[in-house]
């Protein structure tokens, strides 16, 4: 009962809080950067009602899920699929959206991995699970 209790903590951290605390985080990064990027996310405040809260929402899940699995080279796809879609939007601000991609990726990427050694630590016959298969 307790590796549950500890385990879905786990999973808590890595999935709705590390996406809260991350969006908090990476938005006052990048006003502090612009106070004018203010004006590009919708003013203040994280507002649940914005496709972008629902698309990086999705976006974090991937990510974390994919490094869960062992699946780095999938990350490439969000990345891809990102640029693709916000193209003319990055050709408008280049440095905002870039550094807003990579500000998000990389704390999924931190939450992701701290959460797996977490589950390591706590169960190591995890471990197996995880791992790559062996051909």
């Amino acid at each position: 009962m307790k590796n549950i209790l500890i385990n879905s903590g786990i999973l808590l951290y890595a999935y709705p809080l590390g996406f809260i605390i991350g969006s908090v985080i990476i938005r006052r990064i990048l006003i502090f950067i612009d106070p004018a990027n203010q004006q590009l996310m919708g003013g203040r405040g994280i507002k649940i009602r914005n496709e972008g809260f629902w698309i990086g929402m999705c976006e974090h899940f991937l990510v974390v899920t994919f490094i869960f699995a062992n699946q780095f080279t999938a990350l490439g796809i969000v990345f891809a699929a990102r640029g693709i879609v916000r193209s003319d939007q990055i050709k408008q601000n280049a440095s905002y959206f870039l550094l807003g991609m990579l500000l998000s990726l990389c704390f999924a990427t931190f939450v992701a991995l701290t959460a797996k050694g977490l589950f390591y630590l706590i169960n190591p016959s995890l471990l197996s699970l995880f791992s790559p298969a062996s051909n």
